[in-house]
């Protein structure tokens, strides 16, 4: 695992928990508040992974785009930050770049693009989001729009 956060949903908490295959999500159970029960998972990384090294005209796309993937041997495959964009949406980092949604455990498609290296981090406010990459990328959202991206310093 790389990261546990919990995020803020409509009327409950839930924890999200990235790791080298994919995400999980889980909630504590309301009998028990030291307990936690799974609510859902993705393994959203070993389906990229699967298409890590196909040439983008030859592969079938996953998540319904298109897309490149990391094509060198050891680069690692991963899930990296997450945080509450809404009312009951999550949005997690992946290894590529791109940012996964979820809405009540679905991905959504397309995963949304923009940097062009693994993400580090994500954070939110009530109406506003940012994400960072590898790269020094910073990009800020509103909703599922763009709405600024500039390189950061270190």
């Amino acid at each position: 695992m790389l990261q546990a956060t919990w995020v803020e949903m409509d009327d409950h908490h839930q924890l999200i928990v990235c790791g080298t295959a994919g995400v999980q999500a889980y909630e504590q159970v309301a009998s028990n508040a030291g307990k936690l029960n799974p609510v859902w998972s993705d393994n959203i990384c070993e389906r990229m992974e699967a298409s890590a090294g196909m040439c983008p005209a030859a592969s079938a796309p996953v998540l319904g785009r298109p897309h490149l993937r990391p094509h060198c041997a050891g680069v690692s495959k991963y899930c990296r930050g997450a945080a509450s964009i809404g009312k009951d949406r999550v949005a997690v980092g992946t290894f590529t770049g791109e940012i996964a949604v979820y809405a009540a455990g679905k991905v959504q498609s397309p995963l949304l693009p923009g940097h062009g290296s693994s993400i580090t981090c994500i954070h939110a406010s009530q109406r506003r989001w940012v994400s960072a990459d590898d790269g020094g990328t910073i990009i800020a959202w509103a909703g599922d729009a763009r709405s600024d991206k500039f390189s950061g310093d270190g």
